[in-house]
Formats: structure tokens, sequence, C-alpha cells
């Protein structure tokens, strides 16, 4: 036991000695290099020829400075210029930059050796027609690409790892029509292969960089082919409060982007050349107007959680749960809400949810409508308001009606196509209308009736119970069933069908009256 105690004392005694051994020989390297570091000025040649094999490129360096941090040297550049193919083209010039040495990474497996970092450096960063990515006239990638060696932010990074320090960017999407400028960069960028890691905070400003907009803080993971185009990439973005009018100005208009108001978000991504673009994370929007068209659409305040799945403007999908909406001095709030479009499978819009207020999903399939440029389906009111439990709306690749479902509950619906049918106000039932046919039943008391096209008066009436056989095909037809409807001049009860024909439509109507006032009823 006693050997075993003896052992134990020298280990921590032979333990300790190394420590201070290295501590006191760190001590003398860091002397040493806080003694040499003035006369580094001397050996700009060399570094320059050690640079340009580390950024495998030539390097020209215009002045630095050395000087000793706290575990590491610090060269200090004013004017590094990363030279090109000879022509000037692919030329990179970065007013000031920084270059720390860790050299107690050496001892740490993983850590960078290096630290590269650009300041005050105003980039550019522009996606091609084509799909291609370049930085400042640069290749993203760094890698070969139609016989030129790579250059650019590839090489850079390579150094070990990249940082950003008070620098701005301009990101220009030229085939969608996005422009977003970035000031006050401050983040690091690691490659590896063809995979490129970065971590940023910044702010997002207007066009002419005169205004900030917000301010953002971001992840992001990129992996790009030897065409340098983008061939898979994941991001983490949570924004500071965004001013939405100024950065809209920056982004294609859509009648689904707000045009004003303030964007707070926390937003998760995934995207692959070839699949569909995916997204989730949360949204919360303040004193926000939708698109002026067909008329203005406000609202004071939405918080959800959202999942998007974007291929293209002609199929994509949104999902809202735990939505919450002010509106015109008014709450509600749905579990879920969710809307898709689909033209290669034939679908044209769905929107669907558990609980909503009609007038919402109305005004929004209204704006989608509009922004195709498509005609409103006639069997469908412009307008409508109401509660709805189990909502299931579908319109066709041609923005005809093929599915409508849903318990309604002091519904309004007006402005029918053509003024066809009554405008109604005050109604509750179901319907469950499918493939061009279906059944509607309601009922309500104090139902406001108004169908100018054939009545000089509204009327205000009570119908304990009615159903609807409903065909709007090519051979449209309607047949009420079980109907009683109660007015304070007359009370009926019965049966009525209409049908298209080849002239006037059919029409086979047996009413039973109860009691009728028909002097009163003149003023209809």
């Amino acid at each position: 036991m006693s050997k075993i105690k003896t052992t134990l004392r020298r280990m921590r005694t032979l333990l300790w000695t190394a420590l201070t051994l290295l501590i006191l020989l760190a001590a003398i390297m860091v002397g040493i290099g806080k003694l040499l570091m003035p006369y580094s000025q001397r050996y700009q040649p060399q570094l320059e020829e050690w640079l340009s094999r580390e950024f495998q490129q030539p390097v020209v360096v215009g002045s630095f400075t050395g000087e000793w941090k706290a575990f590491g040297p610090r060269i200090s550049f004013e004017g590094v210029t990363l030279m090109g193919d000879g022509s000037g083209e692919g030329e990179l010039a970065i007013q000031r930059a920084a270059l720390d040495v860790k050299p107690l990474n050496l001892i740490l497996p993983g850590r960078p050796l290096y630290s590269f970092h650009i300041i005050g450096a105003d980039l550019s960063l522009v996606r091609s027609q084509d799909g291609r990515f370049e930085l400042s006239g640069l290749g993203v990638s760094g890698r070969k690409s139609d016989d030129r060696d790579g250059s650019g932010l590839g090489n850079l990074a390579r150094v070990g790892e990249l940082r950003l320090e008070d620098s701005s960017l301009g990101f220009e999407d030229q085939e969608k029509g996005i422009e977003v400028q970035l000031t006050g960069i401050r983040g690091r960028l690691q490659m590896n292969g063809a995979e490129l890691a970065t971590e940023l905070e910044a702010d997002i400003s207007d066009r002419l960089r005169s205004r900030v907009l917000g301010d953002l803080k971001a992840t992001l993971l990129i992996t790009l082919g030897d065409d340098q185009r983008l061939s898979s990439a994941s991001w983490h973005v949570k924004t500071g409060e965004l001013m939405i009018e100024e950065l809209a100005r920056q982004l294609p208009q859509y009648s689904m982007v707000p045009r004003s108001g303030w964007l707070n978000a926390e937003i998760w991504g995934d995207w692959s050349r070839g699949e569909s673009q995916v997204m989730q994370g949360v949204l919360d929007v303040r004193e926000s107007l939708l698109s002026e068209q067909p008329e203005p659409l406000r609202i004071d305040h939405l918080n959800t959680r959202f999942r998007w799945n974007f291929l293209n403007r002609k199929s994509w999908r949104v999902d809202l749960s735990d939505l919450v909406i002010d509106q015109a001095g008014a709450r509600w709030q749905t579990e879920r809400l969710s809307l898709e479009r689909n033209i290669p499978g034939n679908l044209g819009l769905w929107v669907s949810s558990d609980f909503l207020e009609l007038e919402f999903p109305m005004q929004l399939t209204s704006r989608i409508t509009s922004s195709f440029n498509t005609r409103w389906p006639r069997t469908m009111p412009r307008q409508a308001r109401g509660r709805v439990q189990g909502f299931d709306l579908v319109l066709d690749s041609s923005w005809k009606m093929y599915l409508l479902k849903g318990q309604l509950k002091g519904v309004d619906a007006w402005q029918w196509g053509e003024g066809r049918y009554p405008d109604v106000a005050g109604i509750d039932g179901t319907m469950d209308l499918q493939g061009g046919e279906g059944q509607v039943e309601f009922n309500g008391s104090g139902i406001r009736l108004d169908w100018p096209r054939n009545f000089r008066n509204h009327a205000i009436v009570d119908i304990p119970a009615c159903t609807m056989e409903i065909n709007w095909g090519a051979s449209w037809a309607l047949d009420t069933q079980d109907c009683l409807l109660n007015h304070e001049h007359f009370s009926l009860s019965g049966r009525a069908r209409f049908a298209k024909s080849d002239n006037k439509p059919v029409m086979d109507v047996n009413v039973l009256f109860q009691r009728t006032n028909l002097a009163a009823l003149d003023d209809y």
C-alpha cells in the first residue's frame, strides 16, 4: 500500500514539474516573440510567399505590422491583394486584414492553427441567372472550374478560420429578383472540402445602406458542386425586430408577402438541388398590411409556428400551428391552418383548418387568385365572415371549386358571381360538397336574405331547418327539401327543385303556405 502511495506522489510531482516547464517554455516563447515582432517587417517577401501557398494563389501585401497578443502573434495588414489570372479578372483587394497565429492549438486536435480576419470589407455575393455563386467577382467554392484555378472565399477559408469584422455584404439573386444588404457583419467561416460553414451577426439595411432595418444571427452550412452551383444548404436564422416596409422593397412583389409592419422570426431550413425547400420556425408579425389588391388586408398581430415546403410558385405548402391573430380589434386562434398549391397535381389551392374566422382565409384566397390573374369561382361568394369548424376548401387548377366542407356558425356570405345567389347573413349549418355535388344543411333565426336580382327589398326570416342537394356540374340542379321558412308576413314549408335545361331552367315547386299576407308582399 505504501508503494502505491509513493508512486502516486512521484507521478504528481512529475506532472507538476512538466506543467511548470511547459509554462516556463511558453513564457520564454512569448518573450522571444514580443522581442522579434518589431523586426517582422524585414520578412515581407517570405510572408507573401507563405500566404500565396496558403491561399493557393498569388498574394501581394501593401504593408503590415506585427504584435504579440495574449496567446500568439497577430500580423495586421494594410492592403492585401489576391491576384487573379493576370488580366485583372478574379482579383480581390482587401483594405485591412489580420492574421492570428495560435501556436497552442498545436496540442488541441481539430483546432485551426490560423485565423484570418477581414476588417471593414465591402463584399458582393451574386447568384447569377444560371445558378452560379460569385463573391466579389470570384467563385465561392474556390475549386477548379472551366480549366481555371480555384480562387476566392474557399481559398481564404482554407487558411483555417476566416473571420469578418465590421464588414458589409450585398446579396443579389438575379433569377428571383432578391436583393439584401447586410452591414456591421461579425462572423466566422470555415471550409472543409466542398462544405462551407459560417456563423454571423449582422444588421439588415436598405438598398443605400443608410438605414438599419433590423438585425439577425445566422448559422449556415452549404455544399457546393464543382460547377460552383449550390448543391445543398441548411440554416438557422434568428432576427430581431425587422422593419418590413423597407425590406419588402428588396424582395419580389407577391400577394402573400406583407408590405409593412414589424417582423420577429426564428427559422430553420434545408434545401438540396432538385428537391423542395423546407423551412420551419416561429413568426411574429405586428401592424402589418398585405397587398392593397384586391383590397387592403390589415393584421394587428399574428403569431404562429409554421412549416413551409416550397418547390416553386406552382407547388408549395404552408402549415401553421397554434395560430393567433388579432384583427380589427378582435382575436381568434386555431390549432391548425394549412394552405397548399400543386398545379402539376391539378390542385389550384387547398385551405384547411380545425377552426377559423372565415373572413381571413377568404381574404387570403382572394389575394392568391388575384396574384395569378385568375377568375373567381362563380359558385363561391367573394366575401364571407363567421366561424367555421373542420373547414376544407379545394379549388382545382382551373380555379373551379372541387370540395367544400365545414360546420358554420353565424356565417354571412355575399357578392356571389353574377348575382346568381342571394346574399345571406346569420346562417348556421353544415356543408359537404365534393366533386360537383353534395349537401348543405342550414338553419338560423333572424336570417337576412338580399337578392336584388329577383327582389326589390331584403327579407328577415327564421329557418328552423332546410336541406339542399346541390349539383353544380354541366347539368346543374338544386333540390331544397324539408325546408321551413317563417316571415312576419308569411310562413311556408315544402320542396323546390331547379335544374338546367336547353331553354329556361326546369322548376318543380311544391310549397305549402300556412299563412300569407299578400298585400304586404308587394314591397318585395
